[in-house]
């Protein structure tokens, strides 16, 4: 098993004593850096996790999962459920709580090769180089995809990774609180899990969907990119326009008003946009565009829409001001990080486990520029309390 820094013995300085030991490790393109609320619940600043070079990562709710340039899987966080993807004989837990894993560790693919990973809420899923898709973790409302059906018993965790059937050549998946979606070769949309508040994009009398069902949509729509959150799904279609269906109690579909939809629904405020990213945290959504604009909706009273003091919702695509032209963007639970085009991170929202940088309780109700990271970044991942970033 390779070893990575351990985040809770990453220690907190104090402004510029902490940035200048930052910047004087040498910053390689590929490095993986990881910073937030740790297993004992303590703040954190940005670590360098020791894993080698990697090309993708994905921030869970508490656990992540990354993939190295030749294909392989790490994962870290919490252990329990089988959402690491390891048997828990492999995996060394921390001494103070015991369902966390105290190391980054391979996941066991069996000889293949990585492409794509998505950490959710309880499970993990894993598109192979070949388009195969793998799945672990909590597995009670489907969200597995393996067709099991046995209430909430342990026998429908999977320990470590399984086959996925019922979609081929697999380019796109995401993993969400209670389902999961997945784009195929053709753009066809894929969701299963659990059937509730609209968030599989179909109307069931089924409370659960156990294996991948084709999202139909009229027109015969097809789509490249897909996020799946707690209560809602997001897909930017093949024309880069986006969609959105599920719970939108709090305005996160984006549709200009609070109301669940149970069917993909463009987001007509975004008309003429080219969308080139979308993110979901709990309660609010962003994404990035063509122009480099970060647009925000949904609920922000910790912040995370970045809109400025006062402003508490956005029922429809609001441009977050004072940014350079961006890259991409992730969202957190209750925090955002987006990266320029010129590597720069910038994070706002809720800072109570240190998701954005500095490890306080301050809300940042604006963009903060991030400088405790060694070097240009590539692209980021956020997820309940930890954040993640890749160096170009």
């Amino acid at each position: 098993m390779l070893k990575c820094k351990r985040l809770w013995q990453a220690k907190r300085l104090a402004g510029s004593a902490w940035s200048r030991s930052l910047h004087a490790a040498k910053a390689e393109a590929g490095d993986l850096w990881v910073w937030g609320l740790n297993d004992d619940a303590a703040e954190c600043a940005p670590a360098h996790v020791q894993v080698g070079k990697v090309k993708s990562v994905s921030c869970g709710l508490f656990h992540w999962a990354a993939i190295s340039e030749e294909g392989k899987l790490f994962t870290c966080g919490r252990a329990d459920a089988g959402r690491l993807g390891r048997s828990l004989e492999d995996v060394k837990m921390t001494p103070a709580f015991r369902s966390y894993a105290q190391e980054a560790g391979e996941v066991d693919l069996h000889g293949f090769a990585a492409a794509v990973v998505a950490a959710g809420g309880l499970h993990s899923l894993v598109v192979l180089q070949g388009g195969e898709l793998l799945a672990f973790g909590f597995g009670a409302w489907g969200q597995l995809g393996l067709g099991h059906i046995r209430g909430m018993e342990n026998l429908d965790n999977a320990m470590t990774p399984k086959w996925v059937k019922g979609v081929k050549e697999v380019r796109e998946a995401s993993a969400g609180g209670a389902h999961s979606a997945a784009i195929d070769g053709d753009g066809r949309l894929y969701t299963w899990g659990r059937n509730e508040t609209g968030r599989l994009g179909y109307v069931s009398d089924a409370f659960i969907q156990n294996v991948p069902k084709e999202v139909e949509v009229e027109g015969g729509e097809r789509f490249k990119l897909v996020t799946a959150s707690a209560y809602q799904t997001f897909a930017v279609s093949s024309k880069d326009e986006l969609w959105s269906w599920g719970s939108g109690s709090n305005g996160e579909l984006g549709l200009g008003e609070k109301k669940t939809v149970f069917t993909p629904n463009r987001v007509v405020a975004l008309a003429g946009e080219r969308v080139t990213a979308v993110a979901a945290g709990a309660f609010h959504a962003a994404a990035a565009t063509a122009n480099g604009d970060i647009l925000v909706w949904g609920a922000g009273a910790d912040g995370q829409l970045g809109l400025g003091e006062g402003v508490t919702s956005a029922l429809e695509p609001t441009r977050v001001s004072g940014l350079p032209r961006m890259r991409t963007v992730a969202c957190g639970s209750m925090h955002t990080v987006a990266v320029s085009e010129d590597g720069e991170v910038f994070c706002w929202g809720a800072q109570r486990g240190g998701q954005s940088e500095k490890g306080d309780t301050e809300v940042y109700r604006e963009p903060h520029a991030m400088t405790a990271l060694p070097g240009r970044v590539r692209t980021v991942s956020a997820g309940g309390t930890r954040s993640a970033a890749i160096l170009e």
